[in-house]
């Protein structure tokens, strides 16, 4: 499989980590990918969820940690690879995004994972036990990682994971679920550089609206985190290039935002109204 670049496959040497608990457009700057495309989308979302009473900032997975624990009721087991007390996460390969509400509360969340698979690919990385980067001091019960899908064996290059998708049911009602992969797809295409943007969803979720809203048009079973037999995480593989993914930005921008957004389909009432 071939991936179609948004630019050329060298590495920059700017910043791959972004500034912690800063305003999300001061944390980092537009590096690779289409900057006029990426820089509206930003400052759209930016503007507009701050309209919303959220904004949005880069964090320590250590918050993220916590914020699941006080919110065990509403969201399930943080995926591992995600939590630094039990899983390894290279400086430079690792980011977190979250929405604080109006008290400075974390309502929403989303996380990313790069992985360089140059000379490799994804199936070695997962079932080489790279993913989810258990430590081998906390992975005492010998947790496994491993893949099915065929796709994995074609998927190399610079590949950049997107999960962690939280949000709280008080601002649900916005319907983040949509927003939070792409923002961070676009972080990740920017920083990162990738070849190939990565997702799961969970097999109850697969083919339902929800999933149709993170933009995946590839998927294939499955992938899975087995510990004594019994599977503590799974999900069915999800796919796009860079390109892929920017295509999606864009219309998500020009279709999906208005469709979402209230004050949007507000506007255009009260322009059809004028116009008539």
């Amino acid at each position: 499989m071939t991936a179609s670049p948004l630019d050329a496959r060298t590495r920059s040497t700017a910043p791959r980590t972004p500034i912690l608990n800063v305003p999300m457009l001061e944390a980092f700057r537009v590096t690779h990918g289409p900057p006029g495309l990426l820089g509206r989308f930003f400052l759209n979302v930016d503007q507009r969820l701050k309209q919303k009473g959220i904004t949005f900032s880069f964090a320590a997975f250590e918050d993220v940690v916590e914020v699941n624990a006080r919110n065990t009721a509403n969201w399930g087991m943080l995926n591992p690879m995600f939590n630094p007390r039990v899983a390894y996460i290279p400086p430079g390969d690792g980011m977190c995004l979250v929405g604080r509400n109006a008290a400075g509360e974390i309502v929403a969340t989303v996380s990313g994972k790069n992985f360089d698979a140059r000379g490799r690919n994804f199936r070695d990385i997962v079932n080489g036990g790279e993913f989810f980067g258990l430590r081998p001091e906390t992975n005492t019960e010998g947790a496994i990682g491993r893949i099915t899908a065929p796709v994995a064996a074609e998927l190399t290059g610079q590949l950049c994971y997107c999960g962690g998708v939280w949000v709280h049911p008080e601002v649900r009602g916005l319907r983040l679920a949509a927003l939070l992969s792409r923002l961070m797809n676009a972080c990740m295409l920017t920083l990162w550089n990738p070849d190939f943007v990565i997702g799961f969803v969970k097999d109850e979720v697969y083919g339902t609206d929800l999933q149709k809203r993170y933009g995946y048009e590839n998927a294939q079973p499955s992938m899975y985190l087995t510990k004594d037999g019994v599977d503590l995480f799974d999900g069915i593989l999800l796919w796009m290039t860079a390109d892929d993914a920017a295509e999606d930005i864009a219309r998500f921008l020009d279709v999906l935002w208005p469709e979402i957004d209230a004050a949007v389909v507000a506007r255009r009432g009260q322009n059809a109204a004028q116009a008539g």
